[in-house]
């Protein structure tokens, strides 16, 4: 994930547990059963601070011995939040305070860079809160029998894409532009591409034409708030 910038509106439910957007679950990479450390922020409302278990332990590895063992026990006494079925996320009884926010609206905040990932989630204290979202993640992909791609899974499924959807494309200097055809009306120059079988997009002609052996292909992920993708040469 290249760049995360989000504020959302999320309801508790029975059973102590928060329902997670999509959006949140593919920016966090998060499955059912993964681990989420919950801390307490300083603020003037009861505000959690929710950070990946398992990229903290891949971090750690990274560091090897530059890691200070007080770093890791402070991490470990932290109280746990679990990602359950359907993307629903346990609250610990630390973060108890949420739960009393049953049926009112709590502000899920990400504001992150790619060397650190975290949510926030608190009360909201308005009566209308200002969401917005704004989601960047890049890829490289291979460039298939010389003229197609392939999605990668998780792309596919946070677009809600499938095969035979159609979308709308627009080419400029070496950069391919997608869009789900129901955003685009009405096309104004845009050609229509297929969506293949597990994913397979074939290249558009005026990037075939620029491609050179050995590239690959840059794919960028935006949501902002709608979704679209660009497709890019990668040289090396």
């Amino acid at each position: 994930m290249k760049e995360m910038r989000a504020r959302l509106v999320v309801f508790m439910t029975q059973g102590a547990s928060i329902l997670l957007p999509d959006l949140v679950l593919w920016a966090f990479q998060l499955n059912e059963g993964d681990l989420l450390t919950v801390a307490r922020e300083e603020s003037d409302s009861f505000r959690c601070r929710f950070r990946s278990y398992q990229a903290a332990l891949r971090t750690m590895a990274d560091w090897g011995n530059a890691v200070q063992w007080r770093f890791i026990e402070e991490m470990l006494r932290l109280p746990m939040a679990a990602v359950g079925p359907f993307g629903s996320l346990l609250l610990p009884d630390e973060a108890a305070t949420l739960w009393t926010a049953l049926g009112n609206p709590l502000l899920l905040c990400i504001e992150a860079e790619p060397v650190e990932r975290w949510f926030t989630l608190e009360p909201s204290t308005q009566r209308r809160t200002s969401t917005g979202i704004f989601l960047e993640a890049r890829y490289e992909l291979p460039v298939e029998n010389g003229s197609r791609v392939s999605l990668p899974e998780d792309v596919l499924w946070v677009l809600g894409l499938e095969e035979g959807d159609l979308l709308a494309c627009k080419t400029s200097l070496g950069d391919a532009d997608f869009e789900p055809l129901t955003q685009i009306e009405p096309l104004r120059g845009r050609t229509l591409v297929t969506m293949g079988a597990g994913g397979v997009l074939p290249l558009p002609e005026p990037l075939l034409r620029g491609l050179r052996p050995g590239w690959r292909m840059r794919l960028t992920v935006t949501f902002s708030p709608e979704p679209a993708f660009r497709l890019s040469y990668s040289v090396d």
